[in-house]
């Protein structure tokens, strides 16, 4: 028996079981209300309160799915870049230590990955060549005015403003060590 006090203060003991039907026949009753009134507002058809149709139709999630958490930047000169990326997109980017890392911060409270730049061990790449690494894309608000800012920050134009179509709009610049980098601006109606 689990004890509890409702909203009133009154002190109750129930079975865990009993708790548990409570809450899924609460949520029924609920997810009935919503159906029921997007209904009425015209949601046509309303859509399905069914949890295991839509894992059946959309994927089930699994905690165990790997995710990106992590992105490093190569630089010939890591303080250069460093300073690119701070006046580009505004990241917070701090030595970590004596050691030759650098951390890189790119937002706080919305959903993105962070990294570090870490200094080249080979050669940059060349240009004329096929993409032969991984290409960073950047979530922004305007990629032409984003695409501004890096040129007048002396970053080549790799791929003009390009539409994906329902997608948004993609463009690409090399920063100053040659990486290859992409923007994305979100926008369904493009063409």
């Amino acid at each position: 028996m689990h004890r509890h006090h409702n909203l009133a203060g009154v002190e109750s003991a129930n079975a865990l079981w009993q708790m548990l039907l409570h809450v899924v026949n609460h949520a029924t009753y609920h997810r009935g209300q919503v159906t029921t009134l997007l209904g009425l507002l015209g949601a046509a058809p309303p859509p399905s309160t069914d949890l295991m149709a839509f894992f059946r139709e959309r994927g089930t999630p699994s905690p165990s799915t790997p995710r990106v958490v992590h992105v490093e930047i190569h630089a010939t000169n890591p303080e250069a870049s460093a300073a690119f990326y701070r006046a580009l997109f505004g990241w917070h980017i701090a030595r970590w230590g004596d050691m030759p890392y650098w951390t890189v911060t790119t937002g706080h409270g919305v959903p993105g990955i962070d990294g570090g730049i870490v200094p080249r061990r080979g050669e940059a790449p060349t240009d004329g060549h096929p993409v032969n690494a991984t290409v960073v894309t950047v979530n922004v608000p305007s990629v032409d005015d984003t695409l501004a800012q890096a040129t007048a920050l002396g970053a080549p134009v790799a791929l003009p403003k390009t539409p994906i179509p329902a997608v948004g709009w993609l463009a690409c610049f090399k920063d100053l060590d040659g990486n290859l980098l992409g923007l994305m601006q979100d926008d369904p109606a493009a063409p």
